[in-house]
């Protein structure tokens, strides 16, 4: 089994709490990055009212972090969702979001994930085009039948305890995702939850 740890909106909690584990393991991970809102505030629409709005990482950080070995990937311009905006300010967000990680860290931004895993279809199909991965939030196993603009991810939530990374693999934490995931889609569908 391959494990891939990706992280969503680059955090500076991401510098304080998760590249010192990384790197004491050996592990790599790619960091998905709000490109316009470097250095500020994780404050956007959507996110959950309830946890304190985190600082961003600037862009020396993200230099350094990426120096270090973590593929930095898209995650929009201003992290909005996606299919509430036109199609073309939409392929916007995407591409400036790439263009602006280039500009800023000197190398190729070859992977992009879909804030709060909205990947309108046109959208979708830009990824495909220009990236050469796309990351959603459907709960579930990659697999060779994953589709390249939209990969399946597993929420750590799901990974918080020893037990669970034991049950990782078997066919009954394939069964509890399936159902979750199931879930999720009903929630969003009903316009509940990011």
């Amino acid at each position: 089994m391959a494990l891939m740890l990706t992280f969503d909106d680059g955090l500076v909690s991401f510098a304080r709490e998760a590249m010192p584990r990384l790197t004491r393991f050996g592990f790599a991970a790619t960091l998905f990055v709000v490109a316009g809102r470097l250095g500020g505030h994780a404050d956007w629409p959507g996110r959950q009212t309830m946890a304190p709005v985190e600082r961003l990482l600037d862009r020396p950080a993200l230099v350094e972090i990426a120096s270090a070995g973590v593929e930095i990937g898209a995650h929009a311009v201003t992290h909005q969702r996606l299919s509430s905006l036109l199609p073309d300010v939409a392929a916007r967000e995407v591409l400036d979001s790439r263009a602006r990680l280039e500009d800023a860290l000197g190398r190729p931004v070859r992977s992009f994930a879909y804030p709060y895993g909205d990947a309108p279809i046109g959208i979708a199909r830009l990824v495909r085009e220009q990236f050469a991965a796309g990351f959603g939030i459907r709960l579930a196993w990659a697999s060779p039948a994953s589709r390249l603009e939209t990969i399946e991810r597993i929420d750590a939530y799901y990974l918080r305890k020893r037990a669970s990374l034991a049950l990782l693999d078997g066919w009954p934490s394939r069964a509890v995702l399936s159902a979750r995931s199931g879930l999720r889609a009903l929630r969003r569908a009903s316009g509940y939850g990011s």
